[in-house]
């Protein structure tokens, strides 16, 4: 019975800082739970064969946790990882469970210096002289794993096909 009341203390202590609302002007307040879950990614023992995540995924507070915070070791960011794209957004308003954006930007590279390279637009669709094109709303996400939202709150996207081949026309 000891045992469980001094697990009970630390989970308690541990959900106390995890838990703690965290005011814009004090972000070092984040030091200790940086620490902790660093202490608790222990050490990762790098095996080729192996298919391990290396990093540590949490409910986010911010928002009632309706969204995850992710932590990943450097070293595994680049052996696994690929990068398709940044998106650069404005939080236009926020409550405590939700939040609204505008996208602004976007990149899909990087430049020669290792900095993103913003494209000063959003993706959009080109069509060539003469070219037309159906675009139609699709369930589920892109190939990015981006989406929209139909009336009903269900993931979508749009889908645009040249009028005479039926091929498909990528944003770009």
């Amino acid at each position: 019975m000891v045992e469980k009341t001094k697990n009970g203390e630390i989970l308690g202590a541990l959900s106390k800082f995890f838990m703690e609302r965290v005011a814009p002007d004090q972000t070092d307040k984040y030091k200790l739970t940086v620490a902790i879950g660093e202490l608790h990614m222990g050490a990762v023992v790098n095996h080729p064969q192996a298919d391990k995540f290396e990093g540590i995924v949490y409910p986010s507070v911010r928002m009632c946790a309706n969204g995850d915070n992710v932590a990943l070791l450097p070293d595994f960011v680049d052996r696994a990882l690929t990068f398709k794209k940044a998106i650069h957004v404005r939080v236009d308003s926020r409550t405590e469970s939700d939040f609204q954006i505008t996208s602004l930007d976007v990149a899909t590279r990087f430049g020669v210096n290792g900095n993103l390279q913003w494209l000063g637009r959003l993706h959009n669709w080109t069509l060539e002289p003469g070219q037309t094109a159906k675009f139609t709303v699709t369930t589920g996400r892109d190939s990015d794993g981006d989406y929209s939202s139909d009336k009903d709150g269900n993931p979508c996207h749009w889908v645009a096909r040249d009028s005479k081949t039926d091929e498909i026309i990528s944003a770009k």
